[in-house]
């Protein structure tokens, strides 16, 4: 008796029926995700405390918003407008755009840690709804539904979204924004689209230089999309409209409109050009040398592990990982490219870009103009999550075209399917669960400690608006806790000992009843302490009071040293 295989799919049938019972089904699932992310992201929002990194670019903000003209970093030459001149560059390579997004919400509530961390959680709802919108758009409602969800529980996303550190997610807009505008584009061929599209990769590369990651990933995914094909298909009637000047204008306009201020900032000063042909030939200032390509390659293998398991966040009181995401999310890639014949030439497509683009982030990633670390790859969201989903869906799918199989084997295969999104949902759910479980135990650590709004809260309540600061970490996210009425001043300098104007700006610093802050010991990035103190002693002057600010633990984070003369 003759026998064959089951007809290849032609589509993730079953995924889109706008009106049926999967359509109910995915969006009442998408809405879910949306309600859950929501809860844990809100849940203790004030935990860990508010980190100097998070208000890196938002000083400006507080200036712009009261009209004031801002102070600008060294090397920012800026842009001045009406009598005011306004930042371009937070650093060589960082660019000001969460400056200017939360400048109209510094006009309306203010500064604090509340309103920065409700704008940052509410970007990332609309990243959840971005990805959800590309994956529709990609794959059909079921798998939209399931990426959603797993990004929802997922704690990479939920604790580096809710503290916006380095624009992390702002660059996941701008990348997932930028897909499905070109995605729009291909589908109507208006060339606003494009507009849009170049835009958002202009954006995203001046929020920070390494979006260039994700400008590289996407024309590799688009050349090999076009190239793949027979070259009866792509020449030369496929090539002809990518020579048409209205397309390539459209895109070049919307992303010199995006990457404006890095195009003017380069064109005064030339650094984030010049630190990046620097970092080809020297090591970063984080210690980074990408001559070393097998070590680096390894190095950025570790933290896509990191990533995937969420166990970067050791400030939150412990660490924890889901011990299943990495193992499982290997043999879902495995699975998924086992079914790519199964699949529709437009769905394998689409999930071969999905893969390309995973892998050539990863890859970039040990090339770095700063340094290797987990926190860029969250330029992964949504692409982890839509392997996992499609996956599941595509050998949910697959199953049904093997009558042969009988229905328990069927049905067996089918929960082994769905399995696969349960290992990923379970274990992100309980890994967030057991940091929020931490974050209520020690409220977070070191310089990620809640007693940073104790500290706050003191020197604001007693008008010490101009405290000096004996260490990094205490200047940018005091002025945002406060509203900018406290505004430490940096003497420590950034050197590993003091350097040789320490001394005078101590003793600058000095007068009966002055106010110093500090890191305590055990966290100091510039250890100052024991130097501070014997200037104190040779200059006449000694502590007259001294206030520590505990961690949750017993552990001290900060003090606040008053002195006066030693009569």
């Amino acid at each position: 008796m003759r026998t064959s295989l089951p007809p290849r799919s032609t589509s993730l049938r079953g995924t889109r029926h706008p009106g049926g019972l999967v359509f109910r089904w995915a969006r009442g699932v998408a809405l879910a995700a949306l309600c859950l992310y929501c809860g844990l992201a809100f849940y203790q929002l004030h935990l860990p405390g508010f980190y100097y990194d998070e208000a890196l670019d938002l000083p400006a903000a507080i200036h712009l918003a009261r009209g004031q003209t801002p102070a600008l970093s060294p090397n920012d030459p800026g842009l001045t407008l009406g009598g005011t001149t306004y930042p371009l560059m937070i650093l060589d390579y960082l660019g000001a755009a969460n400056t200017y997004l939360l400048w109209p919400v510094f006009v309306f509530i203010g500064a604090s840690w509340l309103s920065v961390r409700w704008f940052e959680v509410l970007l990332g709802a609309i990243i959840l709804a971005l990805s959800h919108r590309l994956a529709r758009a990609w794959f059909g409602s079921s798998v939209a539904a399931l990426t959603a969800l797993l990004i929802a529980v997922n704690p990479s996303f939920i604790f580096w979204t809710r503290m916006g550190i380095s624009v992390t997610h702002l660059m996941s807009v701008c990348s997932v924004g930028s897909l499905l505008a070109l995605q729009h584009w291909t589908r109507t061929q208006r060339n606003r689209w494009l507009f849009l599209g170049g835009f958002f990769l202009g954006l995203g590369l001046w929020a920070k230089f390494l979006f260039l990651w994700w400008v590289l990933a996407l024309a590799l995914v688009c050349a090999l999309t076009i190239f793949s094909r027979p070259a009866r298909e792509w020449w030369p009637r496929g090539v002809a409209p990518l020579l048409k000047w209205k397309l390539w204008g459209a895109g070049a306009l919307g992303f010199s409109v995006g990457a404006s201020p890095l195009i003017y900032y380069n064109l005064r000063t030339g650094l984030t050009y010049r630190i990046l042909l620097n970092s080809l030939n020297a090591p970063t200032e984080y210690g980074v040398n990408n001559s070393h390509v097998l070590g680096n390659l390894r190095a950025a293998w570790e933290q896509f592990h990191i990533f995937l398991d969420g166990s970067y966040f050791w400030y939150n009181g412990a660490i924890h990982a889901n011990p299943w995401a990495y193992p499982a999310w290997l043999f879902t890639l495995a699975v998924l490219l086992a079914l790519l014949i199964r699949l529709s030439p437009r769905v394998r497509s689409r999930a071969m870009a999905v893969v390309l683009i995973i892998a050539a982030i990863v890859f970039q990633s040990a090339f770095t103009v700063s340094g290797i670390w987990a926190t860029h790859l969250y330029l992964l969201v949504p692409f982890i999550q839509i392997v996992v989903a499609l996956a599941a869906v595509s050998a949910w799918n697959v199953v049904a075209g093997f009558p042969r199989l009988g229905m328990p084997m069927q049905w067996s295969l089918r929960l082994a399917s769905a399995l696969l999104v349960l290992i990923f949902f379970i274990g992100d759910l309980n890994t967030t669960g057991r940091y929020y479980v931490s974050l209520t135990q020690f409220g977070g650590v070191g310089r990620f400690s809640d007693a940073i709004y104790p500290l706050a809260d003191y020197l604001d309540r007693h008008n010490f608006i101009s405290p000096a600061a004996l260490d990094w970490g205490l200047q940018k996210n005091l002025l945002i806790l406060t509203n900018g009425r406290v505004i430490p001043i940096e003497i420590f300098g950034y050197s590993p000992a003091p350097d040789a104007g320490f001394r005078e700006r101590v003793l600058a610093s000095l007068c009966d009843e002055c106010v110093f802050v500090n890191v305590d010991q055990a966290y100091a990035v510039y250890p100052r302490e024991a130097a501070f103190r014997q200037i104190l002693a040779e200059a006449g002057y000694a502590i007259a009071e001294e206030i520590v600010f505990r961690e949750r633990s017993g552990q001290a984070a900060y003090e606040v040293y008053r002195v006066k003369p030693v009569k």
